[in-house]
């Protein structure tokens, strides 16, 4: 089905990220994103990445989001990051939003346990400065490990949305947190029923209709996440009470599908 990820005959996810699939007017875009990490951890990068919709060649002008990793040595001070993130996305309105993300490099390789950066870089990465270690990472199917790692984190990460949107002195802040936290909560509740269905996807919108139908009654509330997701709000009260209802009962059902799937 379009917007699923593809995957091969045993069902491992395929990397079909390339250079050849990037629109020219990203390019500028994916310059500013490698000569910005350079500009601050010039000295500690071993790899700059790129992943998701942009290099797969599926992005939807002034919808997607441009995902993007620096893999390092060791680690670094990234205050810098929330202030460059602003500026890339108020320079590139192509993007709907922007997050530096950073990773160790024993974090990346660690083949012993399931890791989230080699994850993504492993099913739609594509180097744009430094070495390229994708070729030596492990490949993935749509498996619990993969779920884990996203719902156990979902608690803290509406925690997280909440004290930042409470303590913001600005409205593209507040709206910031808004759009990252309501993808958020697409994603994982998509991945409640990721393994059952053995496919993936990060794609919003196909995230949201997989789980209206798995959930038809909480349909019109992630509904409203969907909405956030693309038209993210400024009222503080609103978003709030939006994560301490709806994101609180999502909390719940993940924790109830991690208690059932790690028995």
């Amino acid at each position: 089905m379009k917007g699923f990820w593809p995957q091969d005959n045993e069902d491992y996810l395929l990397n079909d990220a390339s250079w050849d699939k990037i629109p020219s007017v990203y390019l500028p875009l994916i310059e500013d994103i490698k000569s910005t990490y350079i500009k601050y951890v010039a000295d500690k990068v071993y790899g700059i990445y790129i992943f998701g919709s942009v290099p797969r060649g599926i992005a939807k002008q002034g919808l997607s989001d441009i995902d993007c990793m620096a893999v390092l040595k060791s680690k670094v001070n990234t205050e810098w990051a929330y202030g460059e993130s602003m500026r890339i996305m108020s320079t590139y309105p192509i993007i709907s939003s922007i997050v530096f993300d950073f990773a160790l490099i024993n974090e990346v390789i660690e083949t012993k346990y399931f890791s989230w950066p080699a994850f993504l870089l492993s099913i739609g990465g594509l180097c744009i400065q430094g070495k390229d270690i994708i070729p030596s990472l492990p490949r993935f199917k749509p498996r619990v490990e993969i779920c884990n790692s996203e719902l156990i984190q979902l608690k803290e990460n509406i925690d997280e949305a909440i004290q930042e949107i409470k303590k913001s002195d600005s409205v593209e802040k507040v709206k910031y947190w808004c759009r990252r936290i309501t993808k958020n909560m697409l994603r994982d509740g998509f991945f409640l029923h990721m393994v059952k269905d053995n496919r993936f996807t990060s794609d919003v919108d196909l995230c949201y209709q997989e789980f209206a139908k798995h959930y038809p009654h909480h349909a019109a509330e992630m509904a409203r996440a969907l909405e956030f997701s693309k038209n993210p709000s400024s009222h503080k009260t609103e978003i709030i009470d939006f994560l301490n209802g709806f994101g609180r009962w999502l909390v719940a059902e993940a924790d109830k599908w991690l208690g059932i799937q790690n028995v």
